[in-house]
C-alpha cells in the first residue's frame, strides 16, 4: 500500500536507498498483532460491554488511524520538510500501509462476525458497498505493496493506490463528519479536523508544485 504523488525516481531520491526499509513481514506482523491484540484485548476484558463488538470496531479503525495518516502525510512532509525523519517516513510507506491494511481488514473481519445470526447486525445494502468497496481497496493495494507488483501493474500499480488512498480518506472524512453532525464528542471532532489538515497538506504541495511548474515555464520562456 502506497501514497504516490509523484513518479518513483522522485520518491526514491527523497527517500534514500529502498534497502533502507524495514522487512514488509516486520509491518505485516506488527498490524496483525495490533488488529488481534486490541479483539481479544476488550472482548476478554469488557465481556459484559452490551456492545463489545462496537466498541471493538471503533478502537480498531482508532488503532489503524496513526498508520493511515503516517502513510498518506509521508510525501508531502518529505517535499515541504526535508529531514532525515521525513526521508525516513516516506522510506517506511509502504510499511506503514502494510500495517494500516491488517489492522483494517481486522475491522472487517471483526463487522462481519456480528452478522450470523443476527439480522438487525447487518447494515444497509449501500453502506455494504460503501465500506466493502474500501476494505476491497485496502486489500488490493496490500497485495500489490511490492517493486515487483509495481513493475508489473505499470501505470495501472499508481491509479490504483491513488484511488484507493483517496477512498480511504473520503471514507474516514465522511464517516467522522456524519459523527460530528450527530454528537460533536470530541474525539470526532479531532478526527475530522484531522483529516482535513492531511488533505490540506496534499493540496499545499499541489500548489507549490504547480507554481513551481508555472515559473519554470516562464523562465523558459523568457529565455526563448
Amino acid at each position: 500500500m502506497s501514497t504516490s504523488e509523484s513518479s518513483p525516481p522522485a520518491h526514491a531520491a527523497l527517500a534514500g536507498a529502498p534497502r533502507d526499509r524495514l522487512p514488509p513481514a516486520l509491518w505485516l506482523a506488527a498490524g496483525v498483532a495490533i488488529g488481534a491484540s486490541v479483539w481479544l484485548g476488550i472482548v476478554t476484558t469488557q465481556p459484559a460491554e452490551p456492545d463489545v463488538m462496537g466498541m471493538v470496531n471503533r478502537w480498531l479503525v482508532r488503532a489503524g488511524l496513526p498508520f493511515f495518516c503516517l502513510a498518506f502525510a509521508a510525501s508531502s512532509l518529505a517535499r515541504l520538510w526535508p529531514s532525515p525523519f521525513t526521508r525516513r517516513l516516506l522510506r517506511e510507506r509502504r510499511g506503514l500501509g502494510l500495517a494500516f491494511a491488517m489492522i483494517h481488514l481486522t475491522h472487517a473481519a471483526a463487522v462481519m462476525s456480528t452478522w450470523p445470526g443476527a439480522a438487525e447486525n447487518v447494515p444497509p445494502a449501500f453502506v455494504i458497498a460503501f465500506g466493502g468497496t474500501g476494505f476491497a481497496l485496502t486489500a488490493a493495494m496490500a497485495a500489490t505493496s511490492s517493486d515487483a507488483a509495481q513493475r508489473a501493474l505499470g501505470r495501472g500499480w499508481g491509479r490504483l493506490h491513488r484511488t484507493g488512498i483517496w477512498y480511504l480518506m473520503f471514507l474516514y472524512a465522511y464517516t467522522y463528519l456524519g459523527r460530528v453532525l450527530e454528537d460533536a464528542a470530541p474525539w470526532p471532532v479531532f478526527a475530522l479536523a484531522l483529516m482535513l489538515g492531511l488533505v490540506g497538506l496534499r493540496f499545499g504541495v499541489w500548489w507549490r508544485r504547480r507554481r513551481s511548474a508555472g515559473g519554470a515555464g516562464s523562465v523558459a520562456a523568457a529565455r526563448s
